[in-house]
């Protein structure tokens, strides 16, 4: 049996944004056919915003900040957690307040289990200005810049790419990629993710799975309109 795994959002969500009715229909047939995975960097709370209990209640499973933590049936099988240096969260706020973008929405700095989330923008930033923060990064490349200086000054850390505000930083190792070595090991993996590319916060987990298996395969999509075509192509067979 195939297992399935999902980013949330920019994949299953419009970032932050609650599942339609029509993707929680897609993920619950998906779902009672293969063993389905939500991989995500926000926590618990924020996917339980975002996905509906119908949909939660068909998962085989939820890893919630980027691997560091795995809930089953409404509840925390494991988490693993991490005192970040109070040196580093300071050089970090220093970094974001020298940033010339002038819109500050508040939350920039947000300990989830195991990780911290970092936005220069905010995550209290509505879509309009989530959106018009991503247009500047990706002309100024702020969140790429910002992930190097981290890992220079702090170089038992990793900084990665978050959907389009913000950055996951993780000690060593703690990536996405330990969900790799944690999933059943029946069957091919697919995963259905937005951040493929070396930076981005999926990539370390699409590495692992191509290395585990030539029948894993990596999904990039640019929207939940993507997913779309991929699932209803996957229930329809055509990726078997």
């Amino acid at each position: 049996m195939t297992i399935l795994l999902f980013d949330m959002d920019g994949v299953l969500t419009e970032a932050r944004q609650p599942m339609t009715v029509e993707m929680a229909q897609l993920v619950i047939a998906a779902a009672s056919r293969h063993s389905s995975y939500i991989v995500t960097g926000s926590d618990c709370d924020k996917v339980r915003e975002q996905a509906p209990p119908e949909v939660l209640g068909w998962l085989a499973g939820v890893f919630t900040c980027g691997g560091n933590e795995f809930w089953f049936a409404g509840d925390c099988v494991f988490g693993a957690r991490h005192d970040f240096p109070s040196e580093m969260v300071e050089a970090i706020e220093v970094l974001l307040n020298a940033s010339p973008y002038p819109v500050r929405t508040g939350a920039h700095v947000e300990r989830r289990a195991g990780m911290l989330n970092v936005s220069v923008v905010g995550r209290n930033a509505d879509p309009l200005q989530r959106l018009a923060y991503a247009g500047f990064d990706r002309t100024a490349l702020e969140r790429e810049a910002l992930a190097a200086t981290i890992m220079t000054r702090f170089p038992g850390y990793e900084a990665v790419l978050g959907g389009d505000i913000s950055i996951d930083i993780v000690p060593k190792g703690r990536t996405k990629a330990q969900v790799a070595g944690l999933l059943p090991s029946k069957g091919p993996v697919y995963f259905f993710a937005d951040r493929l590319d070396p930076g981005g916060n999926d990539w370390p987990l699409a590495k692992a799975l191509r290395a585990a298996s030539p029948a894993n395969r990596n999904f990039r999509v640019n929207s939940p309109k993507d997913t779309k075509v991929l699932l209803e192509a996957l229930l329809h067979g055509v990726m078997a």
